[in-house]
């Protein structure tokens, strides 16, 4: 069985008027349906309005009622992320919840993990969190690890395809020709900027572009790589430090709302420490200091995740697509999680994903 939930509108009354429409959310739910299905899952689609709380937490139970040793689950969610000051004395480092904003509240971290716990012995859960905050959207358990040498690694390789970009633009300047004998031959092209007067011949259409040849540097300047080592090593910390809670979300838990989350919380009391008896892996889209990239079509981390599983080409396991994932890059530096929980403990990472 499969869950998706796309989110891009929530109830002003509650979330404010702070919350940014998203446009793709309902798209990704409809993209992690088709995959699912093409995998041999039953699934069903929670869109804006119907996305509930009270809807969500029915079909997931649905699937613990239904599924057995042996079965599998596939639960998506896209949609805003945000984080809650933590009131209980459970292991959350970061001083904050996590959430999942549902069109009617927040669906806070501890609930989730509640709902995970209902699975029987040997089930296999398969979540995908395409939203901010969301490494331990479903609380901080075994996660793959990552350290951070291996995050300041990527932003480095980002960072190093852009500068060299911008190296080549500066590089590129008219080629000169001369004769050697008949044929023409490439002068030793100039590692300087286009003059004032090559820009005027440029712009005033003389120059023909076929003579503006890019030279690629062999290696990086000096300068260019120091800038690239802080702007790695700043990524790096931010990164891994600790969460902070976002203005606009500060609305719908100061607010009217407080005794809400407060009261769902001393609800769940101790049982949000119960262990897992299925085996679950969660795929986020970043590390719970950071934001998720939103789209027009699909947001950023369900793009590349539907790009790597290629409909069903992908043979890997779970740690090999978040790595392929990675190498996809992310326009705003968020680090994709893989994050494991239940019984099984990480063996659930090396499986191939989703399979049935």
């Amino acid at each position: 069985m499969s869950l998706h939930i796309g989110v891009n509108t929530v109830y002003p009354a509650h979330y404010g008027d702070a919350v940014a429409v998203l446009e793709s959310c309902v798209n990704d739910a409809k993209a992690m349906q088709r995959m699912a299905q093409n995998l041999g899952y039953s699934g069903s689609v929670l869109a804006d309005e119907d996305a509930t709380v009270a809807n969500v937490t029915a079909a997931i139970r649905a699937a613990t009622e239904a599924l057995f040793t042996g079965d599998a689950f596939l639960l998506s969610f896209s949609g805003h992320g945000s984080q809650i000051p933590n009131s209980s004395a459970d292991d959350e480092p970061d001083g904050v919840d996590e959430t999942l904003c549902l069109y009617d509240r927040m669906l806070v971290d501890d609930e989730l993990h509640l709902l995970l716990t209902e699975f029987r012995t040997g089930v296999r859960v398969f979540v995908v969190f395409d939203c901010c905050h969301s490494a331990t959207a479903a609380k901080a358990k075994d996660q793959i690890t990552i350290s951070r040498k291996a995050i300041h690694d990527i932003q480095v390789k980002d960072f190093e395809s852009s500068f060299k970009q911008l190296e080549v633009a500066l590089a590129t300047v008219p080629v000169a020709r001369q004769e050697v004998g008949s044929e023409e031959a490439p002068a030793n092209r100039s590692a300087q900027p286009l003059t004032d007067a090559q820009l005027i011949e440029v712009f005033a259409d003389n120059l023909d572009p076929d003579e503006l040849k890019p030279t690629e540097p062999a290696d990086l300047s000096i300068r260019s790589k120091d800038i690239i080592q802080l702007f790695a090593d700043l990524e790096a910390d931010a990164a891994q430090a600790p969460g902070k809670l976002l203005q606009p979300w500060e609305a719908p838990y100061k607010g009217n709302n407080l005794a809400v989350y407060d009261s769902v919380r001393n609800l769940i009391g101790p049982k949000e420490m119960t262990v897992v008896e299925a085996k679950v892996a969660s795929f986020a889209a970043c590390l719970d200091a950071q934001t998720a990239l939103a789209g027009t079509v699909l947001r950023e981390f369900t793009s590349h995740l539907v790009t790597v599983w290629g409909d069903g080409k992908y043979t890997g396991d779970g740690e090999q697509l978040i790595a392929r994932i990675k190498q996809l890059g992310s326009q705003n530096g968020a680090i994709p999680t893989l994050m494991t929980y239940g019984a099984g403990g990480s063996a659930i990472a090396y499986d191939r994903p989703f399979a049935i």
